[in-house]
């Protein structure tokens, strides 16, 4: 066992005589045999113990196995206790979920503060299996099918090519003593519900079963890498940006075929699950208009284009400018200056407005557009709702949602960016005019 021990060191690289190692322990079979394997092949470690308070006085036990075991050993323990049940409370999780947040935090700090370059637990080839197993009852992808890394960010598991069974025979074998958590044996957790319900099932219909599992995991991380090269070469060649919205093309996704499976992952980065995935792909024939939320994302499904905005972006805010103000901070900004009428050359770009001044009320008020919002514009006589105009002038979806009124005496004197109201024009009898000019686009962002 020895030998096997090395050797999976060696194979997979994981660290040398000379590096600084910290064990976490917790005075289990699993934890002990490690230390003593370590001990065995002369790697010198310390041992990290987290008693969690969860067991009443068993956890005050276990700490204090761990002690007496690591004055034995010879091997220097740090050992810390957290308030689980409080901080699961505040934080409002499950007690594993709180204990594994607790752990690896003090871990990390830990390592920082002692100078340790690795830290290593006892993951066991059962651990493997009831790891790929419950990533399934999730629904997970290919990332969860590749198990448990053998080392990660500093965290090493050398013992991940043994099973559970190889490291009791052990500690047997050689008349070690470890500590027993009862609720190891309770199946009201879901992964032990698997590891004494469901793993010895599948040992049972084939005892190579963990075996098959490790052969399995090899194979799942060659596929998620040329996977992971294939949604890279995709991601690229699918989406483009265009003035700060993310696009893509409802054609390029039918010509490539694209998956949900494939669409999930090029939109992992933005919180985009399967199933969201699934229904914008059987959107994309349908009329435009669908829209999807992640929690910090907003994608919408226009006539010809996927369109993807932050949501800072699309819940936009309300701005009240006065009369002395040279500014207002848009989604793209815009300068403001007041002019002499007289021998004024008139600014014809659509991007940018010219109005009466006396026409104008103070405070202007600048929103987002809504829906049932109407005016009347420039050259027209009757009313027409914002939304029939930026139909008019084809404003994609996603973009809808960065238009902004400008509102004098509560009526709509501009849709800014687009037309101003008939009311607001300049004619021979203005003799002051407001001119509000579009800034360059690296400017006007919306804090």
């Amino acid at each position: 066992m020895l030998e096997r021990f090395l050797q999976f060191i060696k194979k997979h690289a994981l660290f040398e005589e000379k590096d600084k190692l910290m064990v976490a322990v917790s005075g289990g079979v699993d934890s002990i045999v490690l230390c003593e394997l370590l001990k065995a092949t002369n790697h010198q470690f310390i041992i990290a113990h987290c008693n969690f308070k969860l067991r009443g006085e068993a956890s005050d036990h276990d700490e204090q196995f761990v002690r007496n075991y690591a004055e034995r050993l010879g091997v220097r323990l740090i050992s810390t206790s957290f308030n689980t049940r409080d901080h699961a409370k505040a934080q409002g999780v499950s007690t594993q979920m709180a204990a594994r947040t607790l752990r690896y935090e003090w871990f990390d700090q830990l390592m920082q503060e002692e100078g340790i370059k690795y830290l290593l637990t006892a993951h066991h080839k059962n651990d493997l299996a009831e790891t790929m197993l419950l990533n399934m009852t999730r629904g997970t992808s290919i990332n969860g099918l590749t198990g448990i890394p053998v080392a990660e960010k500093g965290r090493v598991r050398p013992l991940l090519s043994f099973t559970k069974s190889e490291l009791l025979g052990y500690a047997i074998n050689h008349q070690i003593k470890w500590r027993e958590d009862v609720s190891n044996a309770s199946t009201n957790y879901r992964r032990n519900k698997i590891r004494h319900e469901v793993v010895p099932v599948l040992e049972e219909i084939n005892p190579a079963f963990l075996k098959q599992v490790e052969r399995l995991v090899e194979k799942n991380k060659v596929v998620k890498r040329v996977f992971a090269q294939h949604i890279a070469e995709l991601r690229a060649s699918l989406i483009r940006a265009e003035n700060g919205v993310i696009v893509i093309e409802k054609s390029a996704l039918i010509k490539n075929s694209v998956s949900a499976f494939e669409l999930e992952e090029i939109l992992m980065p933005y919180g985009f699950n399967y199933d969201q995935c699934t229904e914008m792909l059987n959107s994309l024939d349908n009329q435009a208009g669908a829209k999807f939320e992640s929690a910090e994302h907003v994608m919408f499904v226009d006539r010809t284009f996927l369109q993807l905005l932050p949501k800072r972006q699309v819940d936009l805010e309300e701005y009240r400018i006065g009369e002395q103000d040279t500014r207002v901070a848009l989604h793209r900004g815009y300068s403001i200056e007041r002019l002499r009428a007289e021998g004024l050359n008139i600014d014809t770009n659509p991007r940018n407005a010219m109005l009466d001044v006396e026409r104008l009320q103070f405070p202007l008020v600048f929103r987002p557009w809504q829906q049932g919002d109407r005016f009347k514009p420039i050259g027209m006589k009757g009313w027409k709702l914002v939304s029939d105009l930026l139909i008019d002038e084809k404003v994609p979806l996603a973009q809808k949602k960065n238009v902004y009124v400008m509102l004098s005496k509560g009526e709509i004197a501009w849709v800014v960016g687009h037309r101003i109201a008939e009311e607001m024009k300049i004619t021979s009898k203005t003799s002051q005019v407001l001119y509000f000019k579009q800034e360059s686009a690296v400017q006007g962002h919306v804090e």
